[in-house]
């Protein structure tokens, strides 16, 4: 049993909808607004006005550190992590005491802060904060349980390689991701979708001209059946990533 290579930022907006809605919670994707920033970047100077957040830091492939932040956490959204001495817990005093990747550098006070702004991509996810604490606590822990952060909760609680358990619950969730075929006549080809993905969000599932129609399926399987079937170029969204959610590489379609 290993940990699982985190999934691209952009696949899991998709996916938490998914979860969500198995907890019967109706979030559209286009009420997350996802805000990717690769390394070097900047801390955020605020958190905005009426908006509650999920945040990520990202060391290549690894993920170091998930938190939330609500309108009475926004210095610990803003600036706490990049100092070993903001808080009792932090990113940087978690850096600091493990010497995490940095072969050749001693990370310290002094240090570190400039390291993290250099060396880490950082996510932001943002919805609104009407969706409340709860929303707001399942996200986090979708996103831990997707991404596996190395820093997190006290060091005996933390998943190592030796004794990550597999995720059975995101199979569970997994098995039951919809997905969604667009046809469009005009512009002649049908886009494969992830039930959920805001670039159907966006037109409401209803294309205004009507010279498209939306289909959904069961399985990527049944998707790719009946996207071929309509003899149409047959594309795959770059958004949601329809082609993630399925193991048989036989049946994956070239992206075009």
């Amino acid at each position: 049993m290993g940990i699982m290579k985190p999934l691209p930022h952009t696949e899991i907006v998709p996916r938490f909808v998914q979860a969500a809605g198995l907890a019967g919670i109706t979030i559209p994707a286009s009420d997350i607004e996802v805000q990717f920033f690769p390394a070097p970047h900047k801390p955020p100077a605020s958190l905005p006005h009426g908006k509650i957040a999920v945040y990520v830091f990202m060391y290549g492939d690894r993920c170091l550190k998930v938190g939330k932040a609500g309108s009475k956490s926004v210095a610990r959204f803003c600036n706490h992590h990049y100092s070993a001495k903001s808080a009792p817990s932090t990113l940087a005093k978690s850096l600091v005491k493990a010497q995490v990747g940095c072969s050749g550098i001693i990370l310290d006070d002094s240090n570190v802060s400039e390291w993290i702004r250099s060396n880490t991509a950082r996510i932001n996810f943002l919805f609104p904060s009407s969706y409340g604490p709860t929303v707001l606590s399942l996200f986090e822990s979708f996103v831990q349980c997707l991404l596996q952060p190395e820093f997190e909760g006290f060091a005996s609680q933390r998943v190592t390689p030796n004794t990550a358990p597999e995720p059975e619950l995101m199979s569970q969730i997994i098995s039951r991701v919809l997905f969604v075929t667009y046809e469009n006549y005009s512009n002649p080809h049908v886009t494969i979708h992830v039930d959920g993905c805001s670039q159907i969000a966006k037109r409401g599932g209803q294309h205004k001209h009507g010279q498209g129609k939306y289909h959904k399926h069961e399985a990527y399987s049944e998707a790719s059946v009946y996207a071929q079937g309509t003899r149409l170029p047959v594309k795959l969204c770059s958004f949601c990533n329809p082609n993630h959610y399925h193991n048989d590489s036989s049946q994956r379609l070239a992206r075009r």
